[in-house]
């Protein structure tokens, strides 16, 4: 009896690790999904923005900072 206690109690630990593992790869999962989103918005957003020309003495735009 013993051993069939011990038995159910190794099944059920590594039914719970299994569980948390798939968790935690759902939820990395998940992130990598959000961050690339993130990422292609910011793209966008800079794909967008217009760089101003430089002027004729100032060639690198220092005077815009």
């Amino acid at each position: 009896m013993e051993i069939l206690k011990k038995i159910l109690e190794l099944i059920s630990e590594f039914l719970e690790q299994r569980k948390q593992k798939k968790e935690e790869i759902e939820k990395i999962q998940s992130l990598k999904i959000e961050q690339t989103r993130k990422t292609q918005e910011q793209l966008k957003k800079r794909k967008n923005e217009t760089i101003k020309p430089p002027k004729k003495d100032d060639f690198f735009n220092d005077d815009s900072w």
